[in-house]
């Protein structure tokens, strides 16, 4: 096994680590198993600063304290005289060309989802339901939608009309 706690993965000959762990160091300390983080030191034995504020033991952020104490998280901002926006990619924001773009071939428009735009993944498409047939509700499932409709907007189901207005705005006739 792979001497990196929690590890599950086999370890590759000869180096004692598994394919994801091999390019990572291991702690300093002596019979600990943890990945390094800084100064060829795991978060546990001093990788990571801590706030210099007396009694606080979290994480110093920015400087020399935690956000508690007056640490700063250091927030990327937009390379462009000016632009204050939080960078993205190629250190700009996307209104200056750091957003991903479609990987869709000839497309321009910003990715969203796995590479690709809005219009290039159709999983993403909102679906148009206006149009679409509602098959007859048995009681149960009306019981349901009005405890709902309750719920969310009152009022929202009148009982004794031939047809009743659904959550989603759509005519659901009566079984």
């Amino acid at each position: 096994m792979c001497l990196f706690n929690d590890c599950p993965h086999p370890a590759t000959l000869p180096s004692m680590k598994c394919t994801f762990h091999k390019g990572r160091g291991k702690c300093r300390m002596p019979d600990c198993h943890n990945q390094v983080y800084a100064r060829k030191l795991c978060v546990r034995h001093g990788g990571k600063k801590i706030c210099l504020r007396p009694h606080c033991t979290a994480h110093a952020r920015g400087n020399a304290f935690c956000l508690k104490h007056g640490g700063v998280a250091k927030r990327r901002t937009c390379e462009v005289d000016g632009c204050v926006k939080l960078a993205h990619a190629n250190h700009k924001c996307v209104a200056h060309g750091g957003g991903r773009y479609c990987k869709s071939p000839g497309c321009s428009f910003h990715a969203r989802f796995a590479g690709l735009c809005l219009q290039c993944n159709s999983d993403l498409t909102p679906l148009d339901l206006r149009n679409h047939v509602m098959l007859p509700l048995d009681d149960v499932d009306f019981s349901i939608l009005q405890v709902l409709a309750k719920e969310f907007t009152p009022n929202a189901c009148k009982i004794g009309k031939p047809h009743r207005r659904g959550m989603l705005g759509l005519n659901m006739v009566e079984a």
